[in-house]
């Protein structure tokens, strides 16, 4: 009986030891630079929502260094100096974010809204017509209704009346009645 057991238990140990694996080096995967900082910018997105606006501006500058023309972290950059009160460096970061990527209708979304805390009315404006022209662009019906405001901001009753038209029509749910 206790060779039976001795034997089992050696079968057992011989079993573990089998399961046990060792390398050496260690395992990189090859991630692109492009791809990287897409990765960082969608942490830097995240953590902006998060308001944790040192780790937001940490990771939109690390993926600056994987893509100096990252527009998502260029963005995230605009943000951040808005938030913090200087227009001026949002500015900047929200045209060179336009620059790399111009259909990037979030961000001149974002860009638009500058210009009207800024009180520039008129680039507001126009930058909105390029959001809401975007059909793709998941934030049309805001888009369309932030438009009405700056109309009415420039006495374009018109332009406003339409804008807060197609707001309604893209978005019933949110102006319905119920």
């Amino acid at each position: 009986m206790r060779a039976l057991a001795a034997f089992a238990a050696a079968l057992a140990f011989a079993t573990l030891g089998s399961c046990i694996t060792t390398t050496t080096g260690h395992f990189k995967p090859e991630v692109s630079a492009e791809q990287a900082a897409s990765d960082y910018s969608h942490l830097a997105l995240a953590y902006l929502d998060a308001n944790d606006v040192a780790l937001a501006r940490k990771y939109a500058q690390t993926a600056l260094q994987f893509d100096s023309q990252a527009a998502d972290s260029l963005g995230v950059l605009a943000l951040i100096a808005q938030r913090e009160g200087d227009a001026e460096v949002a500015k900047a970061y929200f045209e060179k974010a336009l620059r790399a990527a111009p259909a990037a209708a979030s961000i001149r979304n974002n860009y638009a809204a500058l210009l009207f805390e800024t009180e520039s009315f008129d680039d507001a404006f126009d930058e909105l017509l390029r959001v809401v022209a975007d059909t793709s662009y998941a934030g049309r019906a805001a888009a369309y209704e932030n438009l009405g405001v700056v109309a009415l901001r420039l006495n374009r009753l018109d332009d406003a009346k339409q804008a807060f038209n197609k707001a309604s029509q893209l978005d019933s749910a949110r102006y319905s009645d119920e």
